[in-house]
């Protein structure tokens, strides 16, 4: 509907636009008419009964909390707030109305030469009426409703909603005279009523262009500056929501909001205004987003969060960010998906929509074409650069779909937005010649390492205080923690403590810190592995006395029913977990990360690979049939990395336990 209007507006600007706001619209409709229209359908006659029940009579609405208790509200017209059929019902009964209406108009105004070529355009939504048509047919529309839209429970309002008059090229006492009309035969508020700045004295043009223009189901049209002025007063009220998001006192609560609720705000202006307009909010909207994030990290102000590190906060979390996107990406694609969802709408075709053919019967772009369509065009061009032009461009557009595995169309196009996005940042990181960064990064590129950003803390297992949180994501951003500078630890090396604190997470053997970190493990996977019906014992002993009197060799976990598999030959099968870190030099008291080459770097798994090979090196003899000693267990080594990384030969164990038990 939006674009709709945006498009005729453009191609009529002598036409008038009239955005209805019904009174008390559900609670005044004709029931009767409703339930007429019901019986008239035959594949609607099935709920008759049901509907017949609630409306035909006189109903009841309740009401709770009262200090009495519930209390009743008679009602004998219209369709109760809360019923999930009351849209369905509203919709049948006022739908006689608008066919009567187009009837009408029709007849009076069609030229004879051809009846189907409409003068106006009346779009709705349920109750929410946008029609736009010449002067004269919509003082026409105007009467129709004034006079018949009370027989279908059918009032508007003469003070809300909007009135745009069109263009009378510069007669303002023509625009005056129409004014005079809406006022004194409709009783229409002259404060909804805008003249168009064509028609307006030279001194008035500039608040003229500035408050032509309408709100049409949540989103603006009207002149350029009308649009910018209503984006930024959005703006202010998503400055107001950010500061009471900044005092939500749960850090993982807050980035949940965050992520989940305050981030798609926009989108449905992204999705209805050109990006050109929407640059307005998009701009703005980026830095409120830094605001948040540099407080939920603790920093002090936004400059305390560098670009690289803010860079990564946009990327996808299974490409090792936060999800939190770039704004300007999201603008583009939304607007296009948008375009193209009503494309397929509309009666022509996509060729008819946007161009036509000359006396040579070549292609062009038609002209007049409204801005927004052009800018569609334009947008589109730039995301299929392979296109050879508009029309290829758009055909190409035109053939993406839903897609379970590739995810909405507009999703689709902000993946070709961005596809080059990742790898610049991981260029920068090179360019750096920080490749324990780079390392880092690597291991972050999986959903596994970022599968505690969706966690919701309904159960004590998910739930992080505020400190793990914030140390969480200074970690996964590759941040400096709040360590002083030059402090020594107590381990036995006494290795100055590295900023992002590394050597805390994996090297520190000080108080038990490995042996704790690698006991919770150990707890955390047994859990599981019981809840998924497989029976386990933990680090059983003398497994191996039997052959060797002097073998020692304690797995952490025993499975003693393991899903059949080609890596579990025998059972029972043996589990010993470990964690290693993609970052080298800090894991046994180094002052600095080693050195690393960026091949190595860029390596995934690199870290958790060589972990697992040491494993099975070491439990291979004697899991392995040899003379005299058949094989008695099967042997997996379960590995994590410090991002949160999982051992492809775990995880694949993992999804099959899964898929057994379910």
């Amino acid at each position: 509907i939006i674009h709709s209007i945006q498009c005729e507006m453009s191609s009529n600007p002598t036409w008038d636009v009239f955005t209805i706001d019904a009174d008390n619209a559900f609670n005044r409709a004709e029931r009767c008419i409703g339930l007429s229209e019901v019986c008239a359908h035959d594949d609607l006659r099935g709920l008759f009964p049901l509907l017949r029940n609630m409306y035909l009579k006189e109903s009841k609405g309740w009401f709770f909390g009262l200090p009495q208790g519930v209390a009743k509200i008679k009602s004998e017209a219209g369709f109760h707030q809360g019923d999930i059929l009351a849209t369905f019902m509203y919709i049948l009964t006022i739908h006689p109305m608008l066919k009567r209406l187009q009837d009408h108009l029709k007849e009076t105004f069609n030229p004879e030469d051809d009846p189907e070529g409409d003068v106006f355009r009346i779009y709705f939504l349920v109750d929410d009426g946008n029609l736009i048509a010449p002067h004269e047919v919509m003082l026409e529309i105007i009467s129709f409703l004034t006079q018949q839209g009370p027989l279908f429970g059918y009032h508007y309002k003469k003070n809300k909603g909007g009135y745009l008059l069109g263009s009378c090229q510069g007669d303002c006492d023509e625009a005056l005279r129409r004014r005079s009309v809406l006022v004194d035969r409709f009783h229409l508020s002259q404060d909804i009523i805008k003249i168009h700045p064509d028609d307006v004295s030279p001194q008035d043009v500039v608040n003229a262009t500035k408050e032509y223009g309408v709100k049409v189901l949540g989103s603006f049209v009207g002149t350029d500056e009308f649009i910018q002025e209503n984006v930024l007063a959005y703006v202010a009220e998503l400055e107001n929501v950010a500061k009471k998001l900044s005092a939500f006192p749960d850090l993982q609560g807050r980035m949940i909001l965050f992520r989940q609720c305050f981030l798609p705000k926009p989108q449905y202006l992204y999705r209805t205004l050109p990006p050109h307009l929407s640059h307005a909010l998009f701009g703005p909207f980026e830095e409120i987003k830094r605001k948040i994030l540099t407080r939920i990290l603790g920093l002090t102000n936004r400059h305390d969060l560098k670009e690289i590190s803010y860079k990564q906060a946009q990327l996808d979390v299974p490409a090792g960010g936060l999800g939190l996107k770039d704004e300007s990406c999201i603008a583009t694609s939304a607007y296009c998906a948008s375009i193209l969802l009503w494309i397929k709408s509309q009666d022509r075709s996509m060729e008819n929509i946007f161009f036509h053919r000359n006396e040579e019967g070549i292609l062009q772009l038609a002209p007049h074409l409204p801005p927004n369509l052009m800018s569609f065009l334009v947008h589109i061009k730039s995301i299929f650069q392979d296109s050879e032009d508009y029309y290829q461009a758009v055909k190409q557009a035109s053939d993406l779909k839903f897609d379970e595995t590739k995810g909405t169309v507009q999703h689709q196009l902000y993946e070709m937005i961005t596809k080059d996005a990742l790898e610049n940042f991981r260029a920068n990181i090179t360019l750096t010649h920080n490749n324990a960064y780079l390392a880092w990064h690597t291991s972050l590129m999986c959903k596994e390492a970022g599968a505690w950003l969706h966690a919701l803390p309904k159960m004590k297992a998910f739930q992080l205080s505020d400190k793990e949180f914030r140390t969480s994501l200074l970690l996964r951003l590759f941040m400096e923690q709040p360590i002083p500078a030059g402090l020594r630890c107590n381990c036995r090396s006494h290795p100055t403590i590295d900023k992002r604190g590394h050597h805390l997470l994996t090297g520190c053997g000080h108080g038990g810190c490995r042996i704790r970190a690698h006991d919770n493990q150990v707890a955390e996977v047994n859990r599981c592995l019981n809840y998924l019906n497989i029976m386990t014992r933990k680090e059983q002993r003398h497994l191996f006395k039997e052959f060797d009197p002097n073998d020692n060799h304690i797995p952490d976990i025993t499975l003693i029913n393991p899903p059949a598999s080609p890596m579990c030959a025998v059972t029972p099968l043996l589990f010993d977990i470990s964690i290693s870190s993609p970052i080298d030099g800090l894991n046994r008291g180094g002052d600095a990360y080693a050195n690393m080459s960026s091949t190595a770097a860029k390596q995934p798994c690199r870290a958790a690979n060589e972990r697992a090979k040491a494993k099975e090196n070491k439990y291979r003899p004697l899991c392995t049939p040899q003379a005299g000693r058949p094989q008695r267990f099967s042997f997996l080594a379960f590995i994590y990395e410090t991002t949160g990384r999982i051992h492809p030969k775990s995880l694949k164990f993992i999804k099959l336990c899964c898929d057994t038990a379910s």
